[in-house]
């Protein structure tokens, strides 16, 4: 388990204390909610994205991968480099009822007990793995121009959701406040990861946790695993609705 720490510990973070963050879950095995179960499929994109991580950030990268299926032969000289540290567990045996989401949940656990990356680094931006987040670097420099932010997501649908695709936070959010509404998440009743994640935050914020909405809206590149169907990166499509994210980001500083 990581060493507690307490609120305000973003204060004194540099770029050496953030970490990209990954998860995984390379064989479905029939979850619900998820029409992308190709194993093949599935594991190409989440070694294509670690790539592009490892590629195009000076951040080291964490993947965390819950249906025991070991990468770590393709990717050999990162691992040597002390860049890139794979994690793989059985913990995909749940009832698929629960959905991802609470995949998403033990991964996080497993990530915050076994990790030695996560245990070194305060802050993570936590990244669906198979996801490409092309202007990451902007969402980056928000989180190092204000340094004593604990909480970096886009909230939405009237703060009950937040986009889990791509979100920032200290270990102590996710490992003190996040964890303790693991059980809550049930994609069959409606409850999922998202809605679960905005409460921990509205929770965090009360008690004394600093909450900044996300300036930059994520530009993804890849594919849902709900709906098998590819994003929409191209900077014409991005570049309007980030514009329109910004302002009502500016408006609601006001």
């Amino acid at each position: 388990m990581i060493t507690h720490m307490e609120f305000g510990i973003s204060s004194s973070l540099n770029q050496n204390k953030m970490l990209i963050l990954l998860t995984g879950c390379i064989n479905p095995r029939g979850m619900t909610l998820t029409k992308l179960q190709d194993p093949k499929v599935r594991m190409q994109q989440y070694l294509d994205s670690i790539t592009y991580y490892l590629s195009s950030y000076d951040l080291k990268v964490l993947f965390v991968e819950n249906s025991n299926v070991d990468i770590t032969p393709y990717l050999p000289e990162s691992i040597n480099k002390s860049r890139l540290e794979i994690l793989t567990f059985d913990g995909n045996n749940f009832n698929k009822s629960l959905g991802k989401g609470y995949g998403e949940m033990a991964i996080l656990r497993h990530a915050l007990a076994h990790s030695t990356f996560l245990a070194a680094h305060p802050f993570v931006f936590k990244i669906t793995g198979r996801h490409k987040v092309l202007n990451l670097q902007s969402i980056i420099n928000q989180f190092l121009r204000q340094r004593d932010i604990d909480l970096l997501a886009d909230l939405r649908d009237m703060t009950k959701y937040v986009d889990s695709r791509c979100w920032g936070a200290t270990t102590n959010f996710i490992d003190r406040v996040f964890m303790k509404y693991m059980d809550q998440v049930n994609d069959d009743i409606g409850i999922n990861f998202e809605h679960v994640l905005a409460k921990a935050l509205h929770e965090a914020v009360i008690n004394g946790y600093k909450f900044e909405q996300m300036k930059n809206l994520a530009r993804l590149s890849g594919s849902s695993g709900t709906q098998n169907t590819k994003f929409n990166d191209s900077w014409i499509y991005w570049f309007p609705r980030d514009i329109a994210h910004q302002i009502k980001y500016i408006l609601n500083k006001r």
